[in-house]
């Protein structure tokens, strides 16, 4: 039996841009950079040590695969993201809505079916060939829906991981299956944001668990880094936190999309 942690780069300019970056490359932001660094802290804790890491020919996801695990990695061309023809780097509002199907192969793309074969052979590649017990794959958002998909797994809401998303996987008998689906960098990247709104300092105080769940009380729902859009402004109580216990900040509730996913969806 193997273990396999399949996921996601960090933020990019372009995430950050809200355009499409399919096979074109956009360097990590300094909360990406913070992000992966998050993920990397969370394997420590975990007292997870990787035998192999992989990633995507993609600089977003080497550099990723490099700030988590400092190892010697491989890069692999079968784990990058979904290719959009002439429709790269376009604005994500562009984007019909998911499924995409065929829609970008008349820009020279691939098609959503034959890429998620792709991405699922990659990986089952990987699984197959790599005699360690325990894999690093840093790989693409759409790439992970789509392999999601492939092994029959079904998520809530827009099923798409945040940035630096972890997938946790046992491989085993040429079969996988999703053992969970963690966040690690909602540490980094909830303090920022949510800090901005409940006071960084009460913020900071919180353990991971306990600012996870403060995002599912402040938005309602949370899948990763996105965040449920109402009403299309801020919303919170005009009051102050100040000098009030931090359990004040699950007051808060609703927030903006940060960085969030509509009908029209990105490939990133």
């Amino acid at each position: 039996m193997k273990t396999i942690f399949l996921m996601r780069h960090g933020e990019t300019l372009f995430n950050v841009m809200d355009v499409n970056q399919g096979q074109c490359d956009s360097p990590l932001t300094e909360n990406g950079i913070n992000q992966a660094l998050a993920a990397k802290e969370w394997f420590k804790n975990q007292k997870i040590h990787f035998d192999s890491v992989y990633s995507s020919t993609a600089e977003r996801a080497c550099d990723t695969a490099w700030l988590v695990s400092w190892m010697p990695y491989e890069r692999k061309k079968g784990l990058k993201e979904i290719f959009l023809g002439t429709k790269e780097a376009s604005p994500n509002s562009e984007n019909p809505e998911y499924p995409y199907g065929d829609y970008f192969v008349q820009f020279g793309g691939e098609d959503l079916d034959a890429f998620t074969d792709r991405i699922y052979g990659a990986v089952r590649e990987i699984a197959r060939e790599d005699t360690g017990e325990t894999i690093l794959i840093v790989t693409h958002g759409m790439a992970m829906r789509r392999f999601l998909r492939a092994v029959g797994y079904r998520q809530d809401g827009t099923g798409f991981i945040g940035n630096c998303g972890i997938v946790q996987l046992q491989y085993e008998e040429d079969t996988f299956e999703v053992r969970k689906i963690i966040n690690p960098a909602g540490t980094a990247q909830n303090i920022n944001i949510l800090g901005k709104f409940c006071g960084k300092r009460d913020v900071e105080r919180l353990t991971s668990e306990q600012l996870q769940k403060k995002v599912w009380d402040c938005s309602g729902r949370y899948y990763g880094s996105v965040w449920r859009q109402y009403s299309g402004r801020w919303r919170y109580p005009g009051r102050s936190d100040k000098g009030k216990d931090s359990k004040a900040i699950c007051d808060r509730r609703w927030c903006r999309s940060y960085n969030g996913n509509s009908a029209a969806e990105s490939a990133e």
